[in-house]
């Protein structure tokens, strides 16, 4: 998912930050290139490991549902990113407050009913895509023409400034997800899926309060 996404995160938001009227184009084009390029990649990708690895149908049926998941949570976090560089962190708190108190609440219900890693996570699609619904109806409403893009003209110059930033963003990937992945190796991929889940409970409830003091102090 890293190399996939080209980290055109950093260029995006120079770009923004430089001057607010680039965002329709950047943010537009960036949320293109992640749904166009990189969502097929990633698919294409995680189906050839899968079959490579020889994992099981369960197992395949995770990380597929892992890879949605991750379409909607990143392509928020693009919209979350570009809010603070027009300086919009109130926003950034209401689409936060919005979608980390749904899983939080959501995640509760569902593990104590006994449901098992594949509900929680269809849960979590479900809440992160209307988190991205939420995300562009608050850009809308600033920039009203704003829509997703897909510039021919900019898109491969955007990707080729960007690709270097990748290999910065794979450390900080393996730095975050080190844990996830000692868990499943030393036990299985079961239990380092609830590691997780639990993990996102734990930062729901800690970005709260974070993000309200970033905004307000």
């Amino acid at each position: 998912g890293i190399f996939t996404n080209f980290g055109i995160i950093p260029t995006m938001n120079r770009k923004i930050a430089i001057n607010s009227s680039n965002l329709n184009l950047y943010l537009g084009n960036a949320l293109g290139i992640k749904f166009l390029i990189s969502f097929p990649m990633l698919l294409i990708i995680t189906f050839i490991i899968t079959r490579l690895l020889n994992y099981n149908t369960n197992t395949s049926i995770i990380i597929i549902l892992i890879a949605f998941y991750n379409l909607f949570i990143t392509s928020t976090s693009y919209i979350g990113a570009s809010l603070v560089q027009i300086h919009k962190n109130n926003l950034l708190l209401k689409l936060n407050f919005f979608v980390k108190n749904l899983i939080l609440i959501g995640s509760i219900i569902i593990l104590s009913l006994g449901y098992g890693l594949i509900p929680l996570l269809i849960y979590f699609i479900i809440i992160s895509f209307l988190g991205l619904v939420y995300a562009l109806i608050l850009v809308r409403n600033i920039y009203s023409d704003f829509k997703i893009r897909f510039d021919i003209r900019i898109i491969p110059k955007y990707i080729i400034i960007s690709i270097p930033l990748v290999f910065a963003g794979a450390a900080e990937f393996v730095n975050l997800k080190i844990d996830n992945v000692l868990i499943s190796f030393l036990i299985d991929e079961t239990h380092s899926g609830y590691y997780s889940a639990s993990f996102n409970i734990f930062m729901a409830i800690c970005l709260i309060p974070l993000a309200i003091t970033k905004v307000y102090f």
